[in-house]
């Protein structure tokens, strides 16, 4: 049993939570807090094997930006082993193929935009 928060997210994370959710029969709320994760020291935290996994292929999507969003532009895609492995414009449908091809990887599902990342601005409450 856990505490329950009231948290406001952005629009899009909450659809795409959605998205995953109803494709894997799962309620919204299981999806997000199993996304969530806090470390103890953040300073002091080792990266795990599959923190560092995804940040290859975090590197290697940066890297490939260019030509995917000449070809991608607008659609999802799914990086594994530093390569595109698939790519659909429906985030749900890809995560689901993704899911079985792969099920004990972690692979990096990405939506191909104009910039190669989004920067997001906080304003301070004060």
């Amino acid at each position: 049993m856990g505490t329950q928060v009231t948290l406001t997210i952005p629009d899009d994370v909450y659809h795409r939570a959605q998205q995953i959710a109803q494709s894997n029969r799962r309620d919204v709320a299981e999806v997000l807090a199993e996304s969530i994760v806090l470390l103890d020291e953040p300073e002091q935290a080792v990266p795990t094997e599959i923190e560092e996994a995804l940040e290859r292929e975090r590197a290697a999507y940066l890297a490939m930006h260019a030509r995917l969003s000449e070809k991608y532009l607008g659609h999802y895609v799914a990086v594994y082993g530093e390569e595109v492995v698939d790519h659909d414009p429906d985030l749900a449908d890809l995560y689901a193929r993704v899911s079985r091809q792969y099920p004990r990887n972690r692979v990096l599902i990405r939506q191909v935009e104009k910039e190669p990342e989004r920067v997001y601005h906080f304003r301070s409450p004060r």
